[in-house]
């Protein structure tokens, strides 16, 4: 005999539902916190991405007439979104151009360029847009 076996049926039932409540609810919080990480996630990529898209038009007449003056203003527009912590111009040769970057304690981002794209790295988004005129 177990204890469920002495209670009365309407405490069995009492019990029954509250139990059935209370995992229904575990999975729907678990639901909607997964549906808020990748919706968080994807937001932050497009975010990134669009910002990347965004600089690399804006640079293209500074790295074309090489001026590095003109290029870290334009990198320093980023600072408006204090999710980026860094962001490098590159020239044709793989060079650093200009760069962006935040005080912060955390460490910089490789300055490898990498394939054109996004990707995570370390708990980082990193996005990688090359710079073309027309």
């Amino acid at each position: 005999m177990t204890w469920l076996d002495d209670l009365p049926v309407q405490r069995k039932l009492g019990f029954a539902m509250l139990l059935t409540s209370t995992v229904v609810v575990v999975i729907a919080c678990v639901v909607f916190l997964t549906v808020e990480y990748f919706g968080y996630r994807n937001s932050l990529i497009h975010t990134v991405t669009t910002l990347a898209r965004i600089t690399a038009d804006n640079n293209t007449a500074a790295i074309a007439f090489y001026d590095q003056r003109e290029a870290r203003q334009n990198l320093e527009a980023l600072r408006a979104e204090p999710q980026i912590i860094e962001a490098v111009l590159f020239d044709n040769q793989g060079k650093v151009f200009a760069e962006f970057t935040t005080p912060s304690d955390q460490a910089l981002l490789s300055r490898a360029s990498g394939q054109p794209g996004v990707r995570l790295e370390n708990g980082y988004v990193i996005a990688v847009q090359p710079v073309v005129e027309n």
